[in-house]
């Protein structure tokens, strides 16, 4: 509501700055004094709707709560009122800008003063009345929330739980045995699990263990990939995921085969579960668990008690917290310390993260809540990349200066306001993955379908769809695409469709017939046999994520994207680009398996400037003159045959004056070996982070390394140095180094460090470390020091290590296999 009204400002005044769209305003239109007078008129708006901040607050619980009625039905008529005018005049100007016509006619100027109109209507608003005082509202809900945190569950300590589950677990019966989680007020069953996965004792007892993070929407040959993921080794792991679903859980069963394993399946929402489980993991009587949180108690209906009782949503458990179930012979068991029926404890749960939910919403600033409501899009609990949040949060115009830093800031926020969960963390600390916890997103998909913010599609609600320009379609592209009530000037379209068909080429080729004023188009997972005809017509298109795994040559048509700021086509290996990929200026982020650039145009003296990531360029187009008209790149991943372009590729490299972060994968061409020689290599000092895989080094690359001044995360991955032995000779080399990763170096036998080097070490990983006699004594004087994890150490290094670890309580070792 107000939310559009606002967005729509920012964007009148990027479109007066000349900053929004491909073209700017010509001086013979009239459309430039119009579009003042609407900023200025939609200012005066803005100042008197933070007048009514409470009423629309009041107006938005209202709304979600369906029994209660609404008090101010002016306000809200008044919003939906400007909510009306805000698409009609968006409409216009995305109109204007994706038409090559003359200056507009007179037909255009009567449109515009009809604006003025609704303007002008739109801006007497009745008088105000605060009906609700929310701060204490707030402060009434977090204390109650709290109180129920700091009390313990009905008759029961945390800590007899926490025996009961660890005795279960490591104790229990040698048969797999799978142990439900339960919600109750006052215990957190998702931190309770967590605290129980990442003991000391699971650990050491276990073989292999997997955590995976289950989204509303299910999916189990994602939940098996994760879980593969988890417990088989790195080496394999493309090749694996790639194969048919069948053969993944029969090659999953293969490796688990005398293992003793523990498997955490966190937020369970379907009853689908068991059968697939079933299929998926192994009972080989050896002591092996899966331990589930589960969402939604009526998943366990189909179970019984011990005593043959039904349990239904108005059982009361008693006598926990832990009760054995029967299902079809499996070995059983539930973890619930609630006091009340199932159903009651439930809706208890559920009320107040709601109440909490709304305050912490209304209470965040404006830039806040646009990215917050857009979170919706995402299903809850799915595994989000922080980078593509980014791109989209830039693409829809929420972040100030269209800045990446900005987005990431907007993040933390969020994230210590509890609406976002961190997932994974790269090596230097940055957050790779998060997640929308189920309970906030399921009150944000309303809130934001209410404020005609964003839509997550339910086919039923086709009244609901006039005028929402943000959808999301979790299932049947095909049935969204022909539906007549979905506006056409739609800005936004994320598909989340989790298989492909022959339709999918032709759902996509409707979508940019249809809907010709896209701003992010996101096909996700489709896989398309070619590339899409009618993308070439979205002018005004930001973000395009595609998946055309057969596409070898960019197609020319894709350059006239002048607006385009992320291209992601990960599957896509690009041999050919035209020239005028040159003139894409708002380029930030290309994502591709990998593209060649072409030289750019004899004469042409401008840049990509914008451009701050890619990932992966073929070394072929990693020249001095490529490299140095792309001045802004941060984060870069050359993949291909470093050794055939040794001699241009080392000298390039410096051209990137902000570079920050460096991967170098090669791939050589047939049995060929390697030549890379990495003393040639002219680093930009500007490099904080820098990765190799494959480039089977014949020299030590220490002695090369060392003196990159700013150099935070080393990763030496597999095969990037085939030799012995390594040094960090130099006094004071490696000055900022704080993660340190050697994999897959077989045969390193000897490893020294001078004096004063890696003085601000704080993590390292070797793995595997079979031949490493002693690691340098110099390590153990690194003050910094706290976390070392290495794979496979010898007897002699082990005994060692366990020593150390006993002298200084200061350091966590972890040696894999656990329990050796």
């Amino acid at each position: 509501m107000e939310m559009n009204l606002i967005l729509f400002s920012d964007r009148l005044k990027r479109v007066l700055a000349g900053e929004d769209g491909a073209l700017t305003l010509p001086d013979s239109t009239n459309l430039k004094p119009v579009l003042q007078y609407f900023l200025s008129e939609i200012e005066i708006i803005t100042t008197l709707l933070r007048d009514y901040k409470s009423d629309i607050n009041r107006l938005l619980i209202q709304l979600w709560n369906v029994e209660e009625d609404v008090d101010r039905p002016d306000v809200l008529s008044i919003l939906n009122d400007i909510n009306y005018f805000v698409y009609e005049s968006e409409k216009a100007i995305d109109t204007f800008f994706t038409t090559i016509m003359q200056p507009q006619s007179s037909e255009s100027e009567s449109e515009s003063t009809s604006y003025k109109d609704a303007l002008k209507s739109d801006a007497q608003l009745p008088p105000n009345r605060i009906t609700v005082d929310l701060s204490k509202e707030r402060d009434m809900f977090i204390r109650i929330h709290q109180e129920s945190e700091s009390s313990s569950s009905p008759g029961f300590e945390k800590r007899d739980m926490e025996e009961a589950l660890l005795d279960l677990l490591i104790e229990g019966q040698p048969q797999l045995s799978v142990v439900a989680i339960l919600d109750s007020r006052g215990f957190n069953k998702t931190a309770f699990a967590a605290e129980a996965f990442n003991s000391n004792h699971v650990k050491f007892y276990f073989d292999c263990r997997a955590w995976v993070r289950v989204s509303i929407q299910y999916n189990f040959k994602k939940i098996l990939d994760d879980i593969i993921k988890s417990v088989m080794p790195a080496s394999g792991l493309s090749e694996i995921i790639g194969k048919d679903y069948t053969l993944k859980k029969s090659i999953l069963r293969d490796y688990l085969t005398n293992k003793k394993y523990m498997t955490v399946l966190d937020d369970i929402y379907h009853d689908m579960i068991w059968n697939d489980l079933r299929e998926a993991l192994p009972d080989y009587q050896n002591g092996s668990r899966v331990l589930i949180t589960v969402v939604d108690p009526d998943i366990l209906t189909s179970f019984e008690l011990e005593n043959g009782e039904k349990i239904g949503s108005d059982s009361v458990l008693v006598g926990g917290p832990l009760f054995r179930i029967k299902y079809e012979g499996w070995q059983f068991f539930l973890l619930y310390c609630g006091c009340k029926s199932l159903e009651s404890q439930m809706m208890e749960m559920e009320n107040e993260p709601t109440a909490l939910l709304f305050c912490s919403i209304f209470e965040l600033p404006l830039y806040l809540k646009f990215c917050c409501f857009y979170l919706c899009v995402f299903y809850g609990n799915l595994e989000i990349s922080t980078r593509q949040l980014y791109q989209l949060w830039m693409a829809e115009g929420f972040v100030a200066h269209n800045s990446e830093a900005n987005a990431e800031e907007y993040l933390k926020e969020l994230i210590s306001r509890g609406l976002i969960k961190v997932g994974k963390r790269s090596a230097g600390g940055k957050i790779k993955t998060c997640s929308v916890p189920s309970s906030v997103w399921a009150g944000l998909v309303v809130l934001a379908a209410k404020m005609k913010f964003v839509m997550v599609l339910d086919l039923g609600l086709v009244e609901e769809l006039r005028t929402i320009k943000r959808f999301s379609v979790p299932n049947n592209l095909t049935k969204f695409v022909s539906l007549e009530h979905i506006d056409t000037y739609l800005h936004s379209l994320q598909n989340f469709a989790l298989e492909s068909d022959h339709s999918a080429l032709l759902d996509c080729e409707n979508i940019c017939k249809k809907f010709k004023l896209l701003r992010v188009l996101n096909m996700g997972s489709l896989v398309l046999d070619q590339f899409p005809s009618g993308i070439e017509n979205l002018f005004l298109l930001r973000c395009l994520k595609l998946d055309v795994p057969s596409l070898k040559s960019l197609p020319s048509s894709l350059c006239n994207l002048l607006n385009l700021q992320t291209l992601d086509m990960p599957s896509s290996y690009i041999d050919h680009t035209p020239e005028d990929i040159w003139n894409m200026h708002k380029l930030m982020h290309l994502n591709f398996g990998c593209i060649t650039l072409p030289a750019p145009p004899e004469n042409y003296c401008s840049s990509l400037k914008n451009l701050i990531f890619i990932s992966a360029l073929h070394p072929c187009s990693c020249t001095p003159d490529t490299l140095g008209r792309l001045p802004n790149v941060q984060t870069l991943k050359i993949y291909g045959d470093l050794s055939s372009y040794q001699s241009g590729l080392s000298k390039s490299l410096r051209e990137l004056l902000k570079l920050e972060s460096l991967k170098l994968v090669n791939k050589s061409k047939g049995w060929q070996l390697s030549q890379m020689i990495l003393s040639e290599y002219q680093f930009p000092p500007s490099l904080t982070q820098l990765s190799l895989s494959n480039t089977e080094l014949k020299e030590d690359p220490m002695p090369t390394l060392e003196k990159l001044p700013h150099l935070l995360v080393l990763k030496l991955k597999q095969n990037s140095y085939s030799g012995r032995k390594l040094a960090c000779v130099g006094s004071g080399g490696f000055p900022k180094l704080k993660i340190l990763h050697l994999k897959s170096m077989f045969w390193l036998e000897e490893w020294t460090m001078g004096a004063r080097a890696m003085t601000k070490l704080e993590s390292l990983i070797i793995n595997p470390c079979a031949y490493l006699k002693k690691l340098p004594e110099e390590l153990w004087r690194i003050e910094s020091l706290r976390k070392l994890e290495l794979h496979w150490p010898q007897p002699e290094l082990r005994k060692k290590l366990r020593a150390y670890e006993d002298m200084e309580r200061r350091y966590y070792i972890q040696m894999y296999p656990y329990g050796i």
